[in-house]
């Protein structure tokens, strides 16, 4: 998944009958994640990425990709989950394939289990 910025956007009125049309101009924005994972040195790296399908085997690939530490996949197929609601679906994914699949959490409860996993990383790698 690549990110977007809006260059340009040009605004037309059609007609009546066709209703109004808006162009929108994006250009792909550098992947930072990308760009840290290159010269990761003692640094530990934490993606989120909102997935539709094949949650593990996508972040897998990103993560292998990018040299992260933890993949938070968000599964945001689930109703109740993702975006504009107070709950999420994920599954945390680790550089050994470990995959820790984790119900429907509010947002804060998942935060504090993804925060809990950077602890116990940092401390066994000493990360610190």
């Amino acid at each position: 998944m690549y990110h977007y910025i809006a260059l340009h956007m040009l605004h037309r009125k059609r007609s009546k009958k066709n209703g109004d049309t808006l162009t929108l101009e994006l250009e792909r924005t550098p992947d930072i994640l990308l760009e840290l994972g290159k010269k990761k040195q003692k640094q530990l790296l934490v993606e989120f990425a909102a997935e539709t399908d094949e949650l593990e085997n996508n972040a897998m690939e990103k993560m292998s990709k990018k040299n992260l530490d933890i993949m938070v996949a968000n599964d945001i197929t689930v109703p109740g989950a993702g975006f504009g609601t107070d709950t999420n679906v994920a599954k945390l994914v680790f550089t050994d394939g470990t995959v820790q699949t984790l119900a429907m959490m509010d947002k804060e409860q998942l935060g504090n289990i993804i925060l809990d996993n950077v602890k116990r990383i940092l401390s066994s790698e000493g990360k610190k």
